[in-house]
């Protein structure tokens, strides 16, 4: 061995050592990172897993809670039997009993709905309730069935109270005068329970009216179709409802098979001493304000609670019409049709309070509307209505011999001017 090497020994094998350990340090610091890396991806993957579970957890809940819910509305599913009382008129035979009259309708139409129910395609789920609404001016139809001595009012009040007692889910709604009124709450109630994800079936008992066409033309047209049955009172359907082909139902001697009349005849109290009147000229008035001219006899007409018109002498400018025999005489009542809160006095009124007029009758009715008095304009005041039917001045114009002695109804503004002044001015 050199005198070199023997120098340098002492000095490298530290140095060796030194790098053994490096080597050995770099080694262990690679191992470790590779360790960390192995469990970073072993983490996400196990991340990842958890959550597709807790999203398959979420689904199942979700899909648990909706079986819930369903089974909690199948659990209490709901039949609504909703009745327009203009065409679902019960039986005579029940009406004249009174309220045991109303507690034997109640039963026949329940038992009816249910033996259809039970004998359908589609079976009744257990548990169902029958809820029955009867929509109905109670005043109209006393005055109707009374005026056709089909009962008492007595009986017919009698009746009323035991069929909504028959049940707790047994209801009259006494809808309250005005043209229609029936027909409005039955379409909206319609709609409302044939949406209802808990209604199994809705009875309609208004088959007898085409204005429910386009309300259950809507209700098809979404699908829902399978949750009506007409309940059919009258022997034919209406025409608009029957090319619908829904489900219908008819219950025996329930309810009556034809069209009750409801236009009633009345005599005119003539004192116009001249057989063959040619020009009866018809202006709005009071009766009770009106001043009697001796050598002028009058006739007069009671509309209902708007006002009395007055059949004076012939005058020029006005409408008029001819008397007929007071047997065929049938003027529609003003109120009725044109009022917002319809007759006050249907009961005992005695003119026409039928929705289908005719010609004859539109005619007649236009001119009574034309001979009272707008309200509005009456007092000075803009009439609200684009289209009013009552009149905004003096059928008489200037020729008004009452409006000079102040008892005339026109009292407003420039409603006794004719319309060449009115032009002018």
């Amino acid at each position: 061995m050199s005198h070199h090497d023997l120098c340098s020994t002492p000095t490298t094998r530290p140095l060796d050592n030194c790098i053994q350990r490096w080597n050995h340090a770099t080694k262990e610091q690679e191992n470790i990172l590779n360790d960390l890396v192995t469990r970073n991806l072993e983490l996400e993957a196990r991340n990842a897993e958890l959550e597709k579970q807790i999203k398959k957890l979420e689904w199942r809940l979700r899909s648990d809670q909706a079986a819930a819910d369903a089974k909690e509305k199948s659990e209490n599913p709901l039949i609504a039997c909703l009745l327009d009382g203009d065409g679902c008129i019960f039986s005579e035979q029940y009406l004249c009993q009174g309220y045991e009259g109303g507690i034997q309708a109640a039963q026949a139409l329940s038992e009816g709905l249910t033996r259809y129910l039970r004998t359908s395609k589609q079976r009744m789920p257990t548990g169902c309730r029958i809820l029955t609404m009867l929509f109905l001016s109670k005043s109209g139809m006393e005055a109707v069935l009374c005026r056709n001595h089909i009962c008492t009012l007595e009986q017919f009040r009698a009746f009323m109270t035991g069929f909504g007692t028959a049940h707790p889910l047994f209801s009259v709604v006494d809808v309250g005068m005005g043209k229609e009124a029936a027909d409005f709450k039955m379409r909206d109630y319609l709609k409302v329970f044939v949406r209802l994800p808990q209604t199994f079936r809705v009875f309609f008992g208004g088959g007898h009216d085409n204005g429910y066409g386009p309300c259950l033309t809507e209700l098809k047209t979404e699908g829902l179709q399978e949750k009506i049955v007409v309940l059919q009172s009258y022997t034919q359907l209406a025409r608009e409802i029957a090319l619908l082909k829904l489900p219908d139902l008819m219950i025996p001697d329930l309810f009556m098979p034809e069209k009750l009349e409801r236009r009633p005849a009345f005599a005119h109290m003539h004192a116009n001493t001249d057989p063959t009147p040619t020009s009866d000229t018809l202006y709005a008035g009071s009766f009770k304000s009106q001043k009697k001219k001796r050598g002028k006899k009058r006739n007069v007409l009671s509309i209902s609670s708007i006002d009395e018109i007055i059949i004076s002498s012939p005058a020029t400018g006005a409408s008029s019409i001819s008397q007929t025999d007071e047997s065929e005489t049938r003027l529609p009542c003003l109120a009725h049709h044109y009022s917002p809160r319809g007759c006050l006095n249907f009961v005992t009124c005695r003119y026409d309070h039928s929705d289908e007029l005719d010609a004859t009758q539109e005619e007649q009715m236009k001119d009574l509307a034309r001979c009272t008095p707008c309200e509005y304009v009456n007092e000075g005041r803009e009439c609200p209505s684009a289209v009013c039917h009552y009149g905004h001045k003096c059928p008489r114009g200037s020729r008004c011999q009452d409006y000079l002695i102040g008892v005339c109804k026109f009292v407003g503004l420039m409603m006794h001017q004719d319309e060449e002044i009115i032009d002018m001015i």
